[in-house]
């Protein structure tokens, strides 16, 4: 699908390479706008520097396509909404910019993004992680290397995100879901 007038101005105006923001439409075949800035009430306050689109698709697959053709480049790709299959690119070659860039932080367990990048850092020294998505209260991680003690890290993982008992309310439901998927979604209330 072809990139549009208004989304070769999005790309100048954002200062993006338009060839990136056509892998981004190759993939979507859909619209791709600024990305949106909000409130804690949910209202638009403004916008962000980056390119966005909703996947028709399961929106990890379709991260997984933009990727690969962007690698080495000074972007990168993040779901940026899971229910909306929605994905965004910034301009970045960290992958931990990308909790900076959404501010993720713990909410109601005072966690400030750097503590998260802090955690995720030695969780990526330790497994091999990929920061597949993420927004303001939550992170979607792939693990590239296995994990070998889980009561160790089904510790570790409820202790830095202790809603995730809401979901996984064993170490063997944990286990099955990394083991099986190879992500795991955290989440902050």
């Amino acid at each position: 699908m072809k990139i549009t007038d208004s989304e070769i101005e999005l790309a100048n105006r954002l200062g993006f390479r338009v060839p990136i923001l056509q892998i981004l439409k190759n993939e979507t075949q859909r619209p791709i706008y600024q990305g949106i800035i909000y409130n804690t009430e949910n209202e638009p306050i403004g916008f962000k520097n980056s390119a966005v689109s909703k996947s028709n698709r399961n929106c990890t697959e379709a991260l997984k396509y933009i990727r690969k053709w962007i690698l080495g480049s000074n972007y990168i790709g993040f779901v940026s909404d899971i229910k909306n299959k929605e994905i965004s690119i910034i301009k970045s070659k960290n992958q931990f910019d990308i909790i900076y860039f959404q501010e993720t932080n713990g909410g109601n367990f005072e966690l400030t993004p750097d503590e998260i990048v802090q955690k995720l850092s030695i969780w990526n020294n330790q497994f091999s992680i990929n920061i597949l998505g993420a927004n303001y209260s939550w992170i979607l991680l792939e693990f590239k290397n296995n994990i070998h003690d889980f009561s160790t890290f089904y510790e570790e993982v409820l202790e830095f995100c202790p809603d995730l008992n809401q979901t996984y309310s064993t170490e063997q439901e944990l286990i099955h879901q990394i083991k099986n998927e190879k992500q795991l979604l955290l989440w902050w209330d």
